[in-house]
């Protein structure tokens, strides 16, 4: 393949899920994906119709184009957000029933909650940042306004979050099972196996070769869900422990350890009861060598 036809290449998008082949392997992955992140002014929680409730805002526009920040997602923080917020909010709010027919406002401190996570990552959902956008002054307030106003059913939200803290706890449920010396637990890991898979099948992304001092590809996903969901599928081919739980009793918060030992997180408590049980530990190894 010659210069011109690469660069060719290089134009073309394509739409794919990720899917496994008929051996069942995983395709070889990018090992970093990229994402849009686009903050929304002001979100406010709109409770209009009878059937959902939605949090929406505005989205900042410069030359008739939304402003959007290119992320490249080389560690799994947006995963470990995620999971610390599905632990934040209370259990009951992900019920099936709840969810489908979620129409009166939720507790204040779960809306705040959602939002600060939207304000800090960005607004969760794709936005065709190819579309050009008015602005105007509003009639009514006499302030700058626009057509870019984007919102979601917070049912969705709750629902989309609850499939990847679903999807990671049945990576982390089998991880650890090796099926040649656990053969006991072999069917299980299985069975949750197949589950997994099936999450993986809803992962949506754009692919696009790059040309630069070398040839790559590079994956871009637009639903924040998905790049969470594809960050899970980054620890199950890597078989890392790039996401842990701390150990503190009470803490239970997701972190990226570094140094990979690590088992606790940042919270000064955390640390100062990491250090005490090391202090414990080599208290009662010295005693035990004298």
């Amino acid at each position: 393949m010659n210069n011109e036809k690469i660069v060719k290449v290089r134009e073309k998008t394509n739409k794919r899920n990720v899917i496994t082949n008929d051996n069942g392997n995983l395709p070889l992955l990018a090992d970093i994906v990229s994402y849009p992140k686009i903050e929304l002014q002001d979100y406010e929680m709109s409770t209009e119709t009878v059937l959902e409730i939605y949090l929406g805002g505005y989205a900042t526009i410069k030359n008739k184009k939304i402003i959007a920040e290119e992320i490249m997602a080389k560690e799994p923080l947006l995963l470990v957000s995620l999971l610390n917020l599905y632990e934040s909010l209370p259990e009951d709010i992900f019920i099936n029933s709840y969810i489908k027919y979620l129409h009166s406002p939720l507790d204040e401190d779960c809306i705040e909650k959602i939002i600060a996570w939207c304000e800090k990552f960005g607004y969760p959902y794709e936005i065709d940042t190819s579309k050009e956008y008015k602005q105007y002054i509003s009639p009514l307030f006499g302030t700058m306004s626009s057509d870019a106003f984007f919102w979601f059913p917070v049912a969705k939200f709750l629902v989309d979050l609850r499939d990847v803290y679903k999807m990671y706890s049945l990576y982390d449920s089998f991880k650890d099972i090796d099926e040649e010396t656990d053969t006991d637990k072999k069917a299980i890991k299985i069975k949750k196996k197949d589950e997994f898979i099936k999450f993986i099948s809803t992962i949506t992304f754009t692919e696009k070769i790059e040309i630069g001092d070398s040839v790559k590809l590079n994956r871009k996903i637009s639903s924040l869900f998905d790049v969470a969901k594809y960050q899970i599928v980054l620890l199950y081919v890597s078989g890392s422990n790039d996401v842990r739980q701390c150990r503190n009793i009470g803490c239970n918060t997701y972190f990226i350890p570094k140094p990979r030992n690590v088992r606790y997180c940042s919270n000064p408590k955390c640390y100062k009861q990491a250090r005490l049980r090391k202090e414990t530990y080599s208290h009662k190894k010295t005693k035990t060598v004298d």
